[in-house]
């Protein structure tokens, strides 16, 4: 990266994921094409977890009818389970609770968008997400708001 960053010996970072969003793009509904992109990325994601993804929606109406979409998902993880990709028809995700460096992980991610694009013509890339979520943890009780003090900026 740059050479006056500063890197913590413990940092908060707790899970970081990014996610690619495109168009729908049917091929990738396809297991074997799912399948061909995993196996391009076996040595970094050996453990393969098929999953259901159940994407929930509810009507502007008043009745408040939800109806719900049921769609496999196909994730992938290193040996530790502390990195994985995922796969669906309109967004690749890669997440992972053991984050060092953003270099370390954007070239996770670019060999993954290398698979993708390798089996799969994507018309357009409609979003890139990042996440990062940080956690602190104290090591004594939190009984009240001031004994945040100290951990978090008083004025919040």
């Amino acid at each position: 990266m740059y050479a006056g960053r500063e890197v913590f010996p413990n940092p908060s970072l707790e899970y970081v994921a990014a996610e690619i969003r495109y168009p729908y793009a049917p091929r990738l509904r396809q297991a074997d094409i799912r399948d061909a992109i995993l196996i391009d990325l076996e040595d970094l994601f050996p453990i393969v977890r098929p999953q259901p993804q159940v994407t929930m929606t509810m009507t502007g109406t008043a009745d408040g009818n939800v109806s719900q979409q049921i769609d496999q998902v196909t994730r992938a993880f290193n040996r530790s389970s502390n990195m994985a990709v995922g796969v669906t028809a309109n967004t690749l995700t890669v997440d992972t609770t053991a984050y060092e460096e953003f270099a370390a992980f954007r070239s996770v991610v670019s060999r993954c968008l290398s698979a993708l694009d390798k089996h799969a013509s994507l018309a357009a890339v409609e979003r890139v997400g990042l996440r990062y979520i940080n956690e602190i943890r104290v090591p004594s009780s939190i009984a009240d708001v001031r004994d945040w003090r100290g951990w978090v900026a008083d004025a919040l």
